[in-house]
């Protein structure tokens, strides 16, 4: 009998630890814009068909395509916090919307992170959040 018990808790042990996903596959994905808050709350969404796409192509290299431009960066995870390194380096064409603007500008400054379903959200304690979804 106890060899049965200690069986199934070893199965069980190593059922529990496989399952566990690496925050690395999860997040190294696709991400378009869907809303921006800002300190004072107000929201704003892109005000026109563009995709707003936020790419990891690492746990710490990012890609940001907004309408004419794309930045680019470094960010740590950690658990549940993130750090936004040394600035968004970004490509200067043209006239980006007001919507653009303020998601690199926003962006940076927060320091949590959360996956939830297919959002992935960015928030800071003074309110502003940067909310994706998955592509």
């Amino acid at each position: 009998m106890k060899i049965q018990i200690s069986g199934f808790l070893l199965i069980l042990l190593l059922a529990l630890v496989s399952c566990k996903k690496d925050k690395s596959t999860v997040i190294i994905n696709s991400w378009v814009a869907e809303s921006v808050t800002q300190e004072n709350r107000d929201v704003l969404t892109p005000e026109n068909q563009i995709e707003y796409i936020l790419s990891f192509e690492s746990e710490n290299k990012y890609t940001l395509k907004l309408d004419v431009n794309s930045c680019s960066g470094e960010l740590a995870f950690k658990r549940k916090s993130v750090q936004f390194n040394s600035g968004v380096a970004c490509t200067k064409a043209c006239c980006d919307s007001k919507f653009a603007m303020l998601l690199i500008a926003i962006l940076p400054k927060t320091d949590k992170w959360k996956i939830s379903g297919n959002r992935l959200s960015f928030t800071n304690n003074k309110g502003v959040s940067v909310s994706f979804i998955k592509k």
